[in-house]
C-alpha cells in the first residue's frame, strides 16, 4: 500500500478554470472537503450548472442509442479489447466551439427517432381499427344506417358465435316479430349481423337483441366515419397506413446518413461529461472574495510532481501532511508480476489500516494454482501468445491490460505445469505420431507426474500445496499481529497453530515415506497442541483456562476442512487431461486417411475450443475461490476505501498529451 498525504491547495480564483482542469488530466489526487467550509471560506453552488452538463450528456447518449438501433457501429472481433480513442487536448477543447452544433444533431436525430416512434404507434392504432373493421368487409351501408321510413335496421354484434338458422331460431322466440337478419362474419367469439324489421316493431326488435348481448360497432376513431361504407373506410385506412411507413422510412434513411456524426456525439458524451464532473468538484471547494482551496488525498509518491506542477504553473501554494490511515482512501502499487493480481483484491475489498496488501502472496499462488488446474502446455501457449498480442496490438485500457497480463502469467504456469504432466493438447502428439505415421503403442510425451498414473502422487501435491497456502496465511496473519505490538497473540494464538500444522505435516510425511521424520513431527505437533490448550485461555480465570484451550482444539477440524479444499487442484488437473485425450480419441477414430485427417482436423479444433473454454473458466473460478475462502480468512479482513482521484472519466476519448511536470 502507498502511503497517503493529505494536502491542501490555496490558489487565485481566477485560476481556478486552468488549475482544476490540470488536476483533471493529472489524475493524481482525490478531492475530499470536510462537512463545513473553513472560517472565512464559503461553498458555491453549482449544481445547476452540473445537472445541465449532465442532461446534454444524457442527451448525447440517448443519440448515440438512437444511431446504433438504426445503423450498428461496426466492431471488430477485438473491439471489446481495444482502448478509448487517443485525440490531442486541444482538438479535445476545440469541441467547445461545436458543442451547439452536434447538440443540434442529436436533438434532431432524437425528434426522428421520436417521430418514428410515433408512426409506429399510429400505425399499431390503425391496424387495430382495420382488425376491427375485417368482419364487416361485406357491409353495403354505412355503420349510422339506421333503416327507412318503414324499415329499423339494425347494425352490430352478439357476444357469441352463431349461425344464421341458430340466430333467427332464437329472435323467433318473441312472438309476433317479423325481421330479416344477416351474418356478416365472425371475430373474437362474436357475430357480427345485419337485420331489419318493420319500423312499428323497433322497439321489440332491439329488446330481443339486447337480451342476446346486443352491441353497437364501436367507435374506431380516426378516418372512420358513421357515414361512410366500411369497405371506404378501410381503403382510406389503409392510404394512412402507406403514408405512415413512407414517413418512417424516410426518417430511418435521414437518421442513417447522420451515421458520420457518431464520432462527435461520443465526444460530446465525454466532453460533458467531464464538465459536470468539474462543476460538481467546484460546488465542494471553500472560496474567500480572491481565493480558493483545495483539499484531498495524494500518495505521498506522487506529491513532488503534483507540488512542481501546480507551483509552478499557478499562483498557488501546497500544503502536505501525514493522513489518518484510518479515514484514508487506499492505492495498491506492486511490481510488474505481482500487479495484475491487484484486481482480485479490489474484487474483495480493499485493505484496512490494519491490513497489509494481500496482493504479492495471493499473486504467487493464484498463478500457481491456476496453471495446476488447467495444466496443459498447449492450452499455455494460447494464452500467452493470446494475450501478448492483445496487449501489443490492441492499446487496451489499464484494467483490460491489467486483466490480460494476469492471464498472460497464468499461462505461463499452465505452460510448466503442462510440461510437469506432460500434455500438449492432450496425447495430440503421440495420437498423431501413433495414427499417420506407424509410431509405437508405447510412444508418450515425456512427463514428470502422469495425471492418472500418479493420481496419488498428485493428491498429495494438491495437498502439500494448500498446506504452504495455508501456512503462508498464518505467517500473514504473524507478521500483522507483530507489528501491531500484539507479539504474545502472534506466538501463542498463530505461533502453534503454524507449528501444530507443520508437526502434522512432518509426521504424514514421516509414516508415509520417510520413517525417520515421524518422532519429529509427532514431538512438534504433540509441543504444539499443549502449547495451544495451555495459552489459549490465558484471558480466562479459574478452571476455564484449560477449558478454553481444550476447547480451542477443535479448529483442527476447520484447518482439515480448508486442507480438503485443495482437492480439487487435483480433480481440474485431471479433468483438463482426460477431457483433451478423450476429443484426441474421437479424432484419431477414422485412421490413417485424407478424410481420417480432416475429421482428426475438426475434432482438434472444436474440442480442445470446448475443454480450453470451460476449464480455464473452471480454474479462474476455483482459484479465486481458493485465496478468497482458504487464504483470505486466515489474515485479511478488507473494507478500506479505494483511491478514487479527481480525473478525466471518459467513456470515448483518451487524452494524448506530454506529460510536463
Amino acid at each position: 500500500k502507498l502511503k497517503m498525504k493529505w494536502v491542501r491547495i490555496y490558489a487565485l480564483r481566477s485560476q481556478r478554470k486552468p488549475l482544476l482542469e490540470w488536476l483533471q488530466r493529472a489524475g493524481m489526487l482525490e478531492i475530499e472537503a470536510g462537512e463545513d467550509p473553513e472560517e472565512g471560506f464559503v461553498r458555491l453552488v453549482k449544481e445547476e450548472e452540473a445537472a445541465g452538463f449532465e442532461r446534454s450528456a444524457t442527451a448525447a447518449k440517448q443519440a448515440l442509442a438512437a444511431l446504433d438501433e438504426v445503423a450498428p457501429d461496426k466492431k471488430g472481433l477485438l473491439s471489446a479489447f481495444t482502448g478509448r480513442r487517443e485525440m490531442p487536448l486541444e482538438e479535445f477543447e476545440g469541441y467547445a466551439g461545436r458543442s451547439v452544433e452536434i447538440m443540434q444533431d442529436c436533438r434532431r436525430l432524437l425528434n426522428m427517432q421520436k417521430r418514428r416512434a410515433e408512426c409506429a404507434a399510429e400505425r399499431a392504432r390503425i391496424k387495430n381499427a382495420l382488425d376491427q373493421l375485417e368482419p364487416w368487409r361485406e357491409l353495403d351501408v354505412p355503420f349510422g344506417f339506421t333503416g327507412t321510413k318503414t324499415a329499423a335496421a339494425f347494425i352490430g354484434s352478439l357476444p357469441a358465435a352463431y349461425t344464421q338458422a341458430e340466430l333467427a331460431a332464437r329472435l323467433a322466440e318473441t312472438p309476433e316479430l317479423l325481421f330479416e337478419l344477416e351474418i356478416l362474419g365472425e371475430a373474437r367469439e362474436q357475430t357480427c349481423l345485419f337485420a331489419v324489421c318493420p319500423r312499428e316493431q323497433a322497439e321489440r326488435m332491439e329488446q330481443a337483441l339486447r337480451a342476446l348481448g346486443f352491441s353497437r360497432p364501436p367507435a374506431l376513431g380516426g378516418e372512420t366515419t358513421a357515414a361512410r361504407l366500411p369497405r371506404e373506410d378501410r381503403r382510406i385506412l389503409m392510404e394512412h397506413i402507406k403514408r405512415l411507413e413512407e414517413e418512417s422510412a424516410r426518417l430511418l434513411e435521414d437518421m442513417r446518413a447522420m451515421a458520420d456524426r457518431r464520432r462527435d456525439m461520443e465526444t460530446m458524451v465525454d466532453y460533458y461529461t467531464v464538465r459536470a464532473e468539474k462543476y460538481r468538484v467546484i460546488g465542494t471547494l471553500d472560496h474567500s472574495r480572491n481565493t480558493f482551496m483545495i483539499s484531498g488525498y495524494i500518495p505521498e509518491v506522487d506529491l513532488p510532481q503534483l507540488t512542481a506542477g501546480v507551483e509552478g504553473r499557478f499562483t498557488a501554494v501546497v500544503e502536505s501532511a501525514d493522513a489518518d490511515p484510518e479515514t484514508a482512501p487506499v492505492k495498491l502499487r506492486n511490481n510488474a508480476l505481482v500487479r495484475p493480481a491487484e484486481s482480485v483484491t479490489e474484487m474483495y475489498a480493499m485493505p484496512l489500516a490494519s491490513d497489509i496488501d494481500p496482493t504479492p502472496v495471493l499473486s504467487f499462488f493464484f498463478y500457481l494454482f491456476f496453471g495446476m488446474m488447467l495444466s496443459d502446455a498447449g492450452y499455455g501457449l494460447l494464452l500467452v501468445l493470446g494475450c501478448g498480442y492483445l496487449i501489443k496490438k490492441c492499446n487496451p485500457e489499464p484494467a483490460m491490460r491489467r486483466n490480460l497480463q494476469l492471464f498472460l502469467y497464468c499461462g505461463i504456469s499452465t505452460i510448466i505445469w503442462g510440461l510437469i504432466f506432460g500434455s500438449f493438447f492432450g496425447d495430440i502428439i503421440p495420437t498423431v505420431a501413433k495414427t499417420f505415421f506407424g509410431a509405437p503403442e508405447t510412444f508418450a510425451m515425456p512427463a514428470l507426474i502422469d495425471p492418472i498414473e500418479d493420481s496419488i502422487l498428485l493428491l498429495v501435491l494438491s495437498l502439500a500445496l494448500g498446506m504452504l497456502q495455508i501456512l503462508a496465511g498464518l505467517g500473514c496473519r504473524f507478521y500483522m499481529q507483530w507489528r501491531s505490538g500484539d507479539r504474545w497473540g502472534a506466538v501463542f494464538d498463530t505461533g502453534f497453530w503454524m507449528t501444530a500444522l507443520l508437526g502434522a505435516s512432518i509426521l504424514a510425511v514421516g509414516m508415509t515415506a520417510v520413517p525417520a521424520l515421524t518422532a519429529v513431527g509427532g514431538a512438534v505437533f504433540a509441543a504444539s497442541l499443549l502449547g495451544l490448550v495451555l495459552t489459549q485461555g490465558r484471558k480466562k480465570k479459574g478452571p476455564m483456562k484449560v477449558l478454553s484451550g481444550l476447547a480451542s482444539l477443535y479448529d483442527v477440524t476447520g484447518y482439515v476442512s480448508d486442507l480438503m479444499s485443495y482437492t480439487r487442484l487435483m480433480a481440474l488437473g485431471l479433468t483438463t487431461g482426460v477431457l483433451a485425450s478423450v476429443f484426441n480419441l474421437l479424432g484419431a477414430m477414422f485412421g490413417k486417411s485424407v478424410m481420417g485427417a480432416i475429421m482428426l482436423i475438426l475434432i482438434f479444433l472444436l474440442g480442445h475450443a470446448v475443454n480450453l473454454g470451460i476449464n480455464a473458466l473452471g480454474a479462474y473460478v476455483h482459484t479465486i475461490r481458493l485465496q478468497y475462502v482458504e487464504l483470505f480468512s486466515k489474515f485479511y479482513e478488507g473494507g478500506g476505501r479505494m483511491f478514487r482521484p479527481f480525473a478525466f472519466r471518459s467513456k470515448y476519448i483518451r487524452i494524448r498529451e506530454e506529460k510536463q511536470v
